[in-house]
């Protein structure tokens, strides 16, 4: 129930603070990708985020992959989880 550019400006400060390095787009543009480095490994993730919505309210779609290999054992689900929760309650009154 937030609109898209608080939304979109809070999940970037919780994607910087949680380590990511902004590679392509802008909070401005409501699109952009990063790059977040596993903890235990330190292999290369890109996560790419879109938010769209009218005045009062926001959807965002968020999209992580791994940069090399095929699998790694759930670590982008619970990234994002874990940014889409931290979102959640940093726009919760």
């Amino acid at each position: 129930t937030a609109p898209p550019d608080q939304t979109v400006q809070v999940f970037h400060d919780v994607a910087l603070a949680q380590g990511a390095v902004l590679l392509a787009g802008a909070p401005e543009n409501g699109w952009m990708t990063y790059v977040s480095t596993s903890v235990v490994l330190g292999f290369p993730d890109y996560v790419s985020v879109k938010v769209a919505g009218d005045e009062s309210n926001s959807a965002i779609s968020v999209y992580s992959r791994s940069r090399f290999g095929h699998s790694d054992f759930g670590v982008n689900a619970e990234r994002v989880n874990a940014w889409i929760g931290a979102l959640k309650s940093r726009l919760e009154p």
